[in-house]
């Protein structure tokens, strides 16, 4: 027979009213072989269903930066308060939070929070520091600094000092004082070699610093440090590329993609390397090596096609810009350099036909509309030459070879006088004394001989190693008696 008790619990579920089941929580192995994806659909499934299941706070971590990573602020604030509610005393889940909150402007929120993370950990650095990028969002910089300067004082390895300027050296980036904030990163990896988060910033501030030569002396200091090091090998490749010392670049590139062979950036680098030396063969062969790791992508096949049209197989170039297009339909430098070829071949209709496509691509890019308004300048096309060449006067006004080309193209057509105002217009825009001399030119063939040899004068005396352009531009003046007797003067 049943005890009391018994019957007792029988009653009690028999009157239980109808709700919603309660799942039994059960914790998550964070050793258990299954992967990040299962874990994401166990989580989201529980949140479908309104059920509760228990995660360890390792589990938690790798939800949340999972959202993060997939730039879904919300899911993973949404993951956060999950997890405090079963981790009501874990800090680090307070500053997870709050460091979402900072990426979505929400100061005040995230400085909020960030104070009941320093309530179950208040000495730990993370949290300080981030109180110190809140003041600067808040533009509390001079507050951030101080901060930053008791907590150089106060942190206890150099692995926490080294975080210190790199948090130095984002609010220098936040100021826009890019020196400062290579200083900062420099000072971060003198501290700690090997740290990857400043080994990452470390280019971007040296490419709005120009501190090249100073970018080179660190990284060769880290790679003694760690020869191994993929990103400091590719780090000194682009200051050797931008001091202009290709064939080092080229070997420090190498060098990063041999260390870690999915490094795709370091390939295609590399081979940029090689064609700023004009060895087309060796670019081609990074290519080569890049395809055999990486998938490929319809800049590596433009990029091939270049190499190819380079050393004249011209074949093999236009394959891969045909497979740069298939791959992205948009890869307007495919379609460009796919139109110059046929140029070149004087199939002049097929080149307007990717002129064209180019410019739908791109419509802002200058080379693209010069290239198109050729093509139809070739067909005798006038009505259409003349508005791309004065598009790409509007495009670019800056740059004086599409004024003169424009120019040109008004004189062959027998339109001296619009020839001549097209270049005193550029004057406004573009600098240079190949506008002078082509305005000369200009005068010379309307018979305005005076103002045309004076200007002449003009441009020699500022820019003699510059004359071939006035013959360039009128090559019917080469015989002119009186062009020649003011040129033997400047000789």
């Amino acid at each position: 027979f049943p005890s009391n008790f018994q019957i007792l619990l029988v009653v009690f579920y028999l009157y239980l009213p109808e709700t919603k089941p309660f799942q039994t929580m059960k914790a998550y192995d964070s050793n258990h072989p299954n992967t990040l994806n299962v874990l994401i659909s166990e989580y989201e499934a529980m949140s479908q269903k309104g059920t509760v299941v228990f995660f360890e706070e390792t589990a938690f971590q790798r939800i949340i930066s999972h959202y993060r990573q997939d730039n879904r602020p919300d899911q993973a604030i949404h993951a956060v308060d999950l997890a405090l509610s079963q981790h009501p005393s874990f800090a680090d889940f307070y500053l997870l939070k709050a460091q979402i909150l900072l990426e979505k402007g929400c100061q005040q929120l995230a400085l909020d929070c960030l104070r009941q993370a320093e309530l179950y950990a208040p000495n730990q650095l993370e949290v300080l520091l981030l109180r110190a990028e809140i003041m600067t969002s808040l533009g509390q910089t001079e507050d951030a600094f101080s901060l930053l300067e008791r907590l150089k004082l106060i942190a206890s390895t150099k692995a926490e000092q080294s975080e210190v300027f790199f948090c130095e050296a984002c609010i220098f980036e936040y100021l826009e004082e890019f020196d400062q904030m290579f200083f900062a990163l420099r000072e971060a990896l003198y501290l700690s070699p090997n740290n990857k988060s400043v080994l990452k910033r470390l280019w971007y501030s040296v490419e709005l610093s120009k501190l090249y030569h100073e970018s080179v002396a660190l990284h060769q200091f880290l790679l003694d440090n760690d020869p191994y090091c993929h990103i400091c090998w590719y780090n000194l490749g682009h200051a050797y590329f931008c001091l202009g010392h290709f064939e080092q670049a080229a070997e420090s590139f190498e060098y990063a993609y041999l260390i870690d062979p999915s490094f795709s950036s370091a390939y295609k680098d590399c081979a940029e390397s090689f064609i700023a030396l004009g060895d087309y063969e060796k670019a081609l062969s990074c290519y080569e090596d890049a395809l055999e790791q990486i998938e490929a992508d319809s800049n590596i096949y433009t990029s091939l096609g270049f190499c190819y049209e380079q050393i004249n197989d011209m074949g093999m170039a236009h394959a891969f810009y045909l497979k740069a297009i298939a791959v992205n339909p948009g890869d307007d430098a495919a379609y460009y350099r796919l139109g110059q070829n046929l140029a070149r071949q004087r199939q002049w209709i097929k080149a307007i036909e990717y002129f064209s496509k180019a410019i739908e691509c791109n419509p802002f890019f200058e080379e693209y509309m010069a290239a198109l308004a050729e093509a139809y300048h070739q067909i005798e096309d006038n009505l259409k030459a003349a508005h791309w060449f004065k598009q790409t006067t509007e495009t670019a006004p800056e740059q004086s070879k599409y004024w003169i080309q424009y120019a040109n193209f008004l004189i062959e057509n027998g339109r001296d006088e619009e020839a001549l105002l097209t270049l005193e217009d550029a004057s406004a825009f573009a600098g240079g004394v190949e506008l002078l001399y082509c305005r000369a030119a200009c005068l010379l063939l309307m018979n305005r001989r005076q103002e045309g040899l004076e200007l002449f004068n003009e441009a020699l005396q500022q820019a003699y190693d510059l004359h071939e352009v006035f013959f360039d531009f009128a090559p019917e003046l080469e015989d002119d008696r009186e062009v020649h007797t003011v040129l033997y003067i400047y000789r």
